[in-house]
């Protein structure tokens, strides 16, 4: 099984104080991580990281078995692509819908396997399908969409160039019980459909659980577990991790 996404003793400091520490892991193809911990256990740090949005301090991260860094080329990132918490934020205020969904496309031009290369109308129209939205609100800026579309935009955007990994940094965050389950749903359609792989970061472990196949648990910038979903209730996990799933969510 090859290796998509490698991290190597990365550490991370501000100002001198330890955010990240000596953290190694690698997310197979095939298969998704979850990366749950309390607040300020240095997971969203981890995210910029990996997507090499925030230089580590130590160690490296390699993509596709080759390094990655700040400097990679475009061509490189394109096979890591992301959602975020706050979906107002991730778009432009002042551009419609379709050419924020366009942009990655056009930027990369790459050749697709699971959605159209033909035109841009058809590839936006499929997008849009993938992720259960209208063609209507392509016109539309950023401040006429509900918080629940701007997500699905989100998700759709990050799959339009059907990168080999998508790191989704708390995407649930603030949604009813009804439109996080049919989040979840989606994404766990999309990763059966597309074949991709997810580093999933949350507070919730229910969704983590849902859609990850391997759990790693952070607590004050360090990994203090690592396990199989399905080995989450193993008496013998460490304390924090047994406090984590009793207490289902922070």
């Amino acid at each position: 099984m090859s290796v998509l996404l490698t991290v190597e003793h990365v550490s991370v400091r501000y100002w001198n104080q330890p955010v990240l520490t000596d953290v190694t892991f690698a997310l197979s193809a095939g298969r998704s991580l979850g990366i749950i911990g309390e607040s300020g256990s240095g997971k969203s740090t981890l995210a910029r990281v990996l997507l090499q949005l925030q230089a580590q301090d130590d160690g490296q991260v390699l993509l596709l078995g080759q390094p990655f860094s700040t400097r990679s080329q475009r061509s490189r990132r394109r096979h890591i692509q992301a959602v975020f918490q706050h979906p107002h934020g991730s778009f432009n205020p002042d551009w419609t819908m379709r050419r924020s969904l366009l942009e990655p496309y056009r930027l990369h031009q790459p050749d697709l396997n699971h959605f159209s290369n033909e035109s841009e109308e058809r590839l936006t129209a499929e997008l849009l399908a993938a992720v259960g939205l209208d063609d209507s609100l392509l016109d539309r800026l950023p401040a006429a969409l509900s918080g629940g579309q701007l997500q699905r935009m989100a998700i759709a955007r990050a799959i339009s160039i059907e990168p080999a990994v998508i790191v989704l940094d708390e995407p649930t965050t603030g949604l009813d019980v009804l439109a996080l389950r049919e989040m979840i749903d989606l994404l766990q359609e999309l990763k059966q459909s597309l074949q991709m792989s997810y580093v999933f970061i949350s507070h919730q472990l229910d969704c983590v659980t849902a859609l990850c196949d391997e759990i790693l648990v952070l607590q004050d910038g360090r990994i203090t577990d690592w396990f199989d979903t399905m080995e989450q209730r193993n008496p013998n996990r460490p304390d924090y991790t047994k406090a984590f799933i009793e207490a289902a969510s922070w």
